[in-house]
């Protein structure tokens, strides 16, 4: 599984970009954000958590997307993800919004200590269930 990605350089001469996709590369990292947003909300540093707790779900589905279909999707939309590879909850369109709320301090975010708990809960969810995808055959 690769993926390829163009751009261009200064002098306009087209650079291909061939990436092996490794699924299980992505779930680390995955596993790596989860581990990040506890540190994060242990330390009251909850929309920074927010954000990891987002990376977590997003890396956990892709490398769903990755071991089932041999592509990445470009995408951040974790209710749009969720769909593509049979993993839903309510809490996914909350979560995605931490994308972008959770990195800029001029945002609207109000979370509470509560809130996270339950989106943290959905990280290890789909940790869990990328593990269980990625034991399958693609």
């Amino acid at each position: 599984m690769f993926s390829l990605d163009y751009c261009t350089s200064k002098n306009h001469s087209l650079i291909v970009l061939v990436t092996i996709l490794r699924p299980f590369n992505w779930l680390e990292r995955a596993k790596a954000f989860l581990k990040s947003a506890l540190a994060n909300f242990d330390a009251g540093n909850l929309e920074v958590a927010a954000f990891d707790v987002h990376q977590a779900i997003e890396l956990s589905l892709k490398a769903v997307h990755i071991h089932k279909y041999g592509s990445r999707p470009y995408t951040h939309n974790l209710v749009e993800l969720g769909k593509v590879v049979g993993f839903e909850d309510p809490n996914l369109e909350f979560i995605s919004l931490m994308y972008t709320y959770a990195r800029y301090p001029e945002a609207p975010l109000k979370l509470s200590k509560e809130k996270l708990r339950v989106m943290i809960d959905v990280a290890k969810r789909a940790i869990k269930f990328a593990e269980q995808e990625l034991a399958k055959e693609p």
